[in-house]
């Protein structure tokens, strides 16, 4: 094996928090601080970019032409996502981008005696770095805004957080919703996937992500 394209991590135990709360986002905040600080010391050119161009666009496109889109919700599907990606274009022209973890979730995270740890380094990104933290805190309700901004005030005590970026957040959950449906499309030939996501492909699975996507550009239509 070639050392360029291997990583070793030291073996810990862990458990999957079952809720993230009070102390626990104090510290989970500071993490992504630190992570975020190391990530700023490098670049990395070959990693994908978390933005508009290189991230979604792709992934509409290989929806419509690998033909997993029905037609009979492909231009409204397509329109709504666009709409997204031109509002929000100016944004993340304006957003710093720097190495980040990408898919920060919180079963991504484990508990051990020191505290968190945070695994699944395989889909790292260039992005913002807002993407590590609402995707811990992933809803809109004053329960997940109040979490959010918990974890952005401690990581605000090992380093600074553009908190311009938090625009970004809506614009972003579209960007995963389509990336998501584009990632399981391309593994579909896998028997396994058809297992694990039995409504994927059907017409109710496509009109779901449409509704989503209508609400989060109803969302930022509402922010601007």
């Amino acid at each position: 094996m070639d050392p360029r394209f291997a990583a070793v991590f030291p073996r810990k135990g862990g458990r999957a928090p079952d809720e993230l709360e009070g102390e626990d986002l104090d510290r989970l905040g500071r993490l992504i601080a630190r992570l975020h600080s190391v990530g700023a010391l490098r670049k990395a050119d070959a990693r994908l970019r978390l933005d508009i161009d290189s991230y979604a666009r792709p992934d509409l496109a290989y929806l419509i032409d690998s033909g997993r889109l029905p037609a009979v919700v492909r231009d409204s599907y397509r329109m709504a996502f666009e709409a997204i990606c031109e509002l929000a274009e100016p944004w993340f022209s304006a957003a710093d981008a720097q190495r980040i973890h990408g898919d920060c979730h919180r079963g991504n995270v484990l508990w051990g005696s020191e505290g968190p740890m945070l695994v699944d380094f395989d889909d790292m990104v260039v992005g913002p770095c807002v993407q590590d933290l609402w995707l811990l805190a992933p809803g809109r309700d004053e329960d997940a805004l109040r979490r959010r901004l918990r974890m952005i005030e401690a990581y605000e005590q090992m380093r600074t957080f553009d908190r311009a970026q938090l625009r970004l957040v809506e614009p972003l959950r579209a960007l995963r919703v389509v990336h998501f449906s584009a990632w399981i499309a391309r593994r579909w030939e896998d028997p396994v996937f058809p297992r694990v996501f039995p409504e994927f492909g059907s017409e109710r699975y496509w009109f779901e992500e449409l509704s989503t996507l209508r609400e989060i550009q109803a969302s930022i239509v509402d922010s601007v």
